[in-house]
C-alpha cells in the first residue's frame, strides 16, 4: 500500500523545494496544488518534475480557487483525485512547512505506517522549531536547514498532541464520502468528523517550519488573514493568530524585518525563555537533501504584493462578471 502526501501551497518558493525533496523520502507520491502562486513556485515544480520525482501538479490557472481561504475545500478535492488515481493507500495532508519526522530509519517508519490497520484515522503530532530573538540574518538561510532549535515533544495548543492527521483507507466505498476537514487536524466522513483511532507517537511526526523570513512572516500575516475575512468575515475565530499580528502591523508596530520574523515565532511557538525546554539539534542530520534551485528564490516584500494585487484583481473580475 503506497504513502501519499497533498498539499495546497501558495507563493511557497522558499520552500516547496526543501517539501519536496525531504517528504519524498517517506511518501511515494506528493500532489501538489498550486493555488495562483505569483512568484517561483510553479517553476519549481516543473524543475522538480522534469528530474523524474514523483509530483503530480494541479495548477488553479482558471482562477476557480484563486481568492478567499478555501483550504478544506481544496485539499478534500485533492484527496478525491489521488484516491481515484491510487485507490487503497495511506493519504497525508500537508502543509507546505511541514517536515515527515521519524524516530528511527524510513525503513522503520514504512513498517510501522504498514501496520496500521486498514481504514483508521491516524493522529499526527508536531515538533516546532523555532529561533530566539537576537538571531541574524543567517538563521533565515536555507530554511529549514539552517535552524538549529527544536521545540521537544509536547502538546501543540493544549489539546493533548492533537496536531494533524492521515488516514489509511481500503474500502473504496467509503471514497467519494471522504473529506479534509478545515487545517488538515481531521477527516470528515459523510460530513461528521473521525475519531482519529491510531495515535502514530515518535513514529510518525511533523517537524512544523512556520518561521522563514521576515517577507514570509509578512505574507502569512497579511494575505493570510484578508483571504481568511475574504471567506469568513472579520469577526471569525479562524485564524485569529493571523489577526493578532495583523493588527500589531496596521498600528505601525513590529514592521522590521527582525520583528516581523520573530512576531510570528511568537504567533506559532510562545515567547521563547530561558526557562522552556528546548533540544538542540544538527539539522544537517534531519534534512540531508542538496537545493538546486536557490536562484529562483527572490527577496523582498514584491512578492507579497503582487500576490495581494493578484487576488483583488481576481475579485474585481468575478464581480463584473
Amino acid at each position: 500500500m503506497k504513502n501519499i502526501g497533498f498539499t495546497m501551497v501558495k507563493n511557497e518558493e522558499d520552500i516547496i523545494e526543501q517539501f519536496i525533496r525531504h517528504n519524498l523520502n517517506y511518501l511515494d507520491q506528493i500532489y501538489v496544488f498550486d493555488h495562483g502562486s505569483s512568484d517561483n513556485t510553479a517553476e519549481i515544480l516543473n524543475r522538480l518534475v522534469s528530474e523524474g520525482l514523483p509530483v503530480a501538479r494541479i495548477f488553479d490557472h482558471g482562477g476557480t480557487f484563486s481568492l478567499g481561504y478555501a483550504q478544506a475545500e481544496i485539499m478534500s478535492a485533492l484527496l478525491k483525485f489521488a484516491m481515484q488515481q491510487n485507490g487503497a493507500a495511506v493519504y497525508f495532508p500537508m502543509d507546505a512547512d511541514e517536515f515527515i519526522h521519524a524516530r528511527g530509519s524510513v525503513e522503520e517508519f514504512k513498517a510501522t505506517v504498514a501496520a496500521i490497520p486498514d481504514n483508521t484515522c491516524i493522529n499526527i503530532s508536531g515538533l516546532d522549531i523555532a529561533f530566539v530573538a537576537d538571531s541574524g540574518p543567517e538563521v533565515f538561510a536555507n530554511a529549514p536547514k539552517s535552524f538549529s532549535l527544536m521545540r521537544g515533544w509536547q502538546s501543540r495548543r493544549g489539546n493533548g498532541g492533537n496536531y494533524k492527521a492521515a488516514i489509511k483507507i481500503a474500502d473504496p466505498h467509503l471514497f467519494d464520502q471522504l473529506a479534509v476537514g478545515q487545517g488538515n487536524h481531521f477527516f470528515l466522513l459523510k460530513g461528521s468528523g473521525i475519531a482519529k483511532d491510531q495515535v502514530a507517537g515518535e513514529a510518525i511526526r511533523y517537524i512544523h517550519v512556520p518561521v522563514r523570513s521576515p517577507q514570509q512572516a509578512f505574507r502569512k500575516f497579511v494575505c493570510g488573514w484578508l483571504s481568511s475575512v475574504q471567506k469568513f468575515g472579520k469577526d471569525t475565530p479562524y485564524a485569529n493568530h493571523w489577526k493578532a499580528a495583523f493588527d500589531k502591523i496596521c498600528a505601525g508596530s513590529g514592521t522590521e524585518d527582525a520583528q516581523l520574523a520573530y512576531m510570528l515565532n511568537n504567533v506559532y511557538i510562545g515567547e521563547l525563555g530561558a526557562n522552556q525546554d528546548f533540544e538542540a539539534v544538527d539539522a544537517t542530520s534531519i534534512f540531508k537533501y542538496e537545493l538546486k534551485y536557490e536562484s529562483l528564490r527572490t527577496n523582498g516584500l514584491g512578492v507579497t504584493l503582487r500576490s495581494i494585487e493578484n487576488d483583488f484583481h481576481a475579485m474585481f473580475l468575478k464581480l463584473r462578471q
